[in-house]
């Protein structure tokens, strides 16, 4: 049976000059690239090689944190910049459990927006990840995207059928 993998990050250019490679971590708990023993690294799931890890740390950028991390086979810059913008997958079973109040992003992308009175208000179109807040993107046919910041105040329930919103006024206008 093929394991289920989840996209944990985008390879954005070489560290050094003895294959390292710099990762944009696209996870709420990027330190997981310390304990990962591999990881897959391709243009999409289907197509992802498996690479043993050598070492990782996840040190502060710009942009957050950024993951430094060494494949086994991968010892030149050549070679690293060979793998720029491929995306980076771990096997589910690789990754630690989730709390009751976390979720994997690419798991509510599709499904439906209600809001406490059940009303369908759309679908999630996408996740903008922002420093202070990340913020769901929610596709209304015949208007205009609404943004919802990804916080418990606005976020009701997430399950694998629905996420729930907490409507205030001018919420969604």
């Amino acid at each position: 049976m093929a394991h289920q993998l989840r996209q944990i990050g985008r390879i954005v250019r070489p560290h050094g000059v003895r294959g390292e490679l710099k990762v944009a971590p696209e996870t709420d708990r990027p330190e997981i690239y310390e304990r990962l023993q591999s990881v897959l690294v391709g243009p999409d799931n289907g197509s992802a090689v498996s690479f043993d890890i050598l070492s990782a740390n996840v040190v502060p950028s710009r942009h957050g944190v950024t993951a430094i991390v060494h494949l086994r086979t991968v010892s030149s810059r050549n070679e690293a910049e060979a793998l720029l913008g491929q995306l980076v997958f771990a096997r589910d079973s690789d990754l630690p459990d989730l709390a009751d109040d976390e979720f994997y992003y690419n798991d509510v992308i599709g499904l439906p927006v209600v809001d406490q009175h059940g009303t369908v208000l759309g679908t999630i179109k996408d996740i903008l990840e922002a420093p202070a807040q990340d913020k769901l993107v929610i596709s209304r046919p015949g208007r205009t995207d609404a943004l919802v910041p990804l916080v418990p105040a606005f976020i009701t329930t997430v399950t694998t059928e629905k996420v729930v919103i907490n409507t205030i006024e001018g919420l969604l206008d």
